[in-house]
C-alpha cells in the first residue's frame, strides 16, 4: 500500500506550485504595489517580504490564501497586472526556470537569491509595458 501524504508532505506541494504567483507577488511587493488598503497585521508581513524576511510563498499563503487576487493589488497597476500576466509573465517563469535555472517548474520552492536573478524579467516587461 501506498504511504499517506503528511500535511507538510501537502504544504510543500502547496509551496511548490505557488512559486510562479509568489515570485510575481514579491515583486508587486517590492516595487510598492500592493494595496494600501490592507489591515495593519498584513500591512505588517508586506514589510517582512520587502525586507525579505518573509518569502513571497510564506505572504501568499497566510494572508492570501494561496490566491493572489485584485484586491491584493493597488490600482494603478492593474493594467500591468492584467496585459502581463497570462501569458507573458507565465511564459517568461517557466522559460527561466527550465532554461536559466535547469529545473522542472513544479519542482521548486521560493528562493530569494532565484527571485533576484528573475525579477529584472518583471522589470523590463513592466518598463515596455509603461512605454506601450
Amino acid at each position: 500500500t501506498m504511504d499517506e501524504l503528511e500535511i507538510d508532505d501537502y504544504n510543500v506541494i502547496d509551496e511548490y506550485a505557488a512559486n510562479h504567483i509568489a515570485f510575481f507577488l514579491v515583486w508587486i511587493i517590492q516595487n510598492g504595489f500592493y494595496t494600501a488598503d490592507a489591515p495593519e497585521d498584513i500591512l505588517e508581513a508586506v514589510d517582512a517580504v520587502k525586507n525579505e524576511n518573509m518569502t513571497g510563498t510564506e505572504f501568499l499563503m497566510q494572508y492570501c490564501d494561496g490566491v493572489l487576487s485584485r484586491e491584493d493589488l493597488s490600482p494603478e497597476i492593474y493594467g500591468f497586472a492584467d496585459f502581463y500576466y497570462d501569458p507573458d509573465y507565465l511564459n517568461a517563469y517557466t522559460s527561466f526556470v527550465e532554461n536559466d535555472l535547469q529545473k522542472t517548474v513544479p519542482g521548486i520552492g521560493f528562493s530569494w537569491e532565484e527571485y533576484h536573478q528573475f525579477q529584472h524579467i518583471i522589470d523590463s516587461a513592466y518598463k515596455m509595458y509603461l512605454k506601450r
